[in-house]
């Protein structure tokens, strides 16, 4: 399984895309699975799925559809716009024990999304201050800050 350079080929939005494997690694942690257990499920090999989860090589749509049948999120999740990486060059990433990554662009983050997912639950991405959009009482993620956005047009 090779590497692909993704332009635009799922049509979400109208800008050059990129898979953000912080949010993969999230959310497949969040789903329960180690690296060798997803790999397992999906047929991916381990290697490959850490190479992307470490943002060294984009998948192949796919790979995205096969990680898509065991991790419970939303496909639109899993990528940001080359803009949200042009807007911030001077972003340092941080790892670290107790050091949580802003899912959209790896800075250190101070929020989590309250978008209401399910009953009693909510996104929980962890976002940073510049990344998160505030309403009322409430900070959601870029994507889910945009979905309130439509909604609230309606």
């Amino acid at each position: 399984m090779g590497c692909a350079i993704r332009l635009n080929d799922i049509g979400i939005g109208s800008h050059q895309e990129k898979f953000n494997g912080v949010m993969l690694r999230m959310a497949r942690e969040y789903a329960g699975y180690s690296l060798e257990e997803l790999a397992g499920k999906t047929g991916i090999r381990r290697d490959h799925l850490l190479e992307i989860e470490e943002g060294l090589c984009q998948p192949m749509q796919y790979e995205v559809h096969r990680i898509m049948e065991y991790i419970d999120s939303f496909l639109e999740s899993f990528y940001h716009r080359e803009t949200y990486i042009k807007d911030k060059p001077d972003t340092v990433f941080i790892c670290g024990k107790g050091i949580v990554a802003c899912s959209n662009c790896g800075q250190a983050s101070d929020w989590l999304c309250d978008y209401p997912v399910g009953t009693g639950k909510t996104c929980s991405l962890p976002i940073c201050d510049q990344c998160r959009t505030h309403v009322g009482k409430y900070d959601f993620c870029p994507i889910h800050g945009e979905a309130n956005k439509v909604i609230s047009r309606m």
